[in-house]
């Protein structure tokens, strides 16, 4: 894990891809993203197709650290959505602090900074990532989640964790690590990612746990 942050850094094409932008959400979004996270997840859920309502419930307890969205240049007006009238929201993705707990004791957990939102030098959650289904495969997802570390590390952050296939996260310095683990998550399916060089030193043999929002089943 301690080469996690410079094995992403090889991995990263700094190509940019000029059929989509990136930037934080707006308000007028929430129904655009609502629409994106259930198409995106209408066919395989493990959260029972509810994935939308973890990220209602971060974003009204103001734990959804980071959350952007991707958008093209179609017009959304065909679509009824709300959004700009030269933009179409085709992607999203959201991150969350997560606390790191020794025997009941917080170990790193992102903190609030002077305006209120989630920041600060903790560990941090990866998900839900959405893309609309007929625009998979098209770099969109790899770019949201590139856009979120980098946002991760302006913030200071010392790590994030990622629940999910390796196949699909390694090349963003994901690994497993054997000291940390998510309570009913299989370690094949539980992965990290140091944001500094330091970031798993004290954190072996210790829980991570997610944001209450995620406790939905």
């Amino acid at each position: 894990m301690q080469s996690s942050f410079a094995s992403a850094n090889a991995h990263r094409r700094t190509s940019s891809n000029p059929s989509f932008k990136i930037r934080p959400e707006r308000p007028k979004d929430h129904e655009a993203i609502r629409q994106v996270i259930s198409a995106a997840f209408a066919k395989k859920s493990h959260l029972q197709h509810r994935e939308f309502e973890v990220v209602e419930k971060l974003r009204n307890a103001g734990q959804l650290s980071v959350s952007l969205v991707a958008t093209t240049g179609v017009g959304s007006s065909q679509q009824g959505e709300d959004i700009d009238e030269d933009e179409f929201l085709v992607g999203y993705v959201a991150v969350s602090p997560v606390s790191i707990v020794s025997h009941g004791t917080e170990i790193g957990y992102g903190e609030k900074d002077e305006v209120g939102n989630m920041g600060g030098q903790g560990w941090y959650g990866l998900g839900p990532v959405a893309v609309r289904p007929e625009l998979q495969g098209q770099g969109i997802g790899p770019a949201l989640i590139w856009k979120a570390r980098d946002v991760l590390i302006e913030l200071g952050a010392s790590g994030w964790v990622v629940c999910g296939r390796r196949e699909l996260y390694a090349k963003f310095g994901f690994d497993k690590f054997d000291g940390l683990w998510v309570d009913g998550v299989p370690k094949s399916r539980f992965f990290c990612a140091a944001l500094k060089g330091d970031a798993d030193r004290d954190h072996r043999r210790r829980e991570v746990r997610y944001c209450d929002a995620w406790n939905i089943l």
